[in-house]
């Protein structure tokens, strides 16, 4: 298989909770954008607005 959607996994691979915990912090300027980016297993800031965007959230 080829895996499924990398975006519709993540909610399962971090938690959708924890996600939106992270964006959110992010968002406001309480988590630094590489410490969101290391949390999360992304290592580029497009994939985490379109995940952010994803989950409803402003990115």
């Amino acid at each position: 298989g080829k895996g499924g959607d990398f975006y519709g996994n993540q909610s399962f691979r971090v938690g959708r909770t924890l996600s939106r915990a992270i964006i959110r912090d992010t968002l406001r300027g309480a988590t630094s954008m590489t410490e969101a980016l290391r949390l999360m297993s992304f290592k580029k800031v497009a994939v985490f607005d379109r995940y952010a965007d994803r989950l409803g959230m402003v990115g």
